[in-house]
C-alpha cells in the first residue's frame, strides 16, 4: 500500500470535483478555503499528476470553476 506525504491535494480535488458536479457555490468556496489554509502545505515542484500528488490538478480544477 502507498502512503501519501499529506491529503490537502485530495481533499481539495475532491471539493473542487464536487463544487463542478454540483453548480453550489459553497462547494467552490469550500475548495477555496482548503487552498487558502493549506496552500503552504501543497508541492508546486512537479507538473505531473500521481499517486502521491494531485496538486497540479487541484489548482487547474480551482482555476477553472
Amino acid at each position: 500500500m502507498y502512503g501519501s506525504s499529506n491529503y490537502y491535494d485530495e481533499m481539495g480535488l475532491a471539493k473542487a470535483w464536487m463544487a463542478k458536479a454540483t453548480g453550489d457555490p459553497a462547494d467552490l468556496e469550500a475548495a477555496k478555503s482548503i487552498y487558502d489554509q493549506y496552500a503552504s502545505n501543497l508541492d508546486y515542484n512537479s507538473a505531473w499528476i500521481n499517486w502521491d500528488d494531485k496538486t497540479p490538478a487541484f489548482v487547474a480544477m480551482k482555476e477553472w470553476l
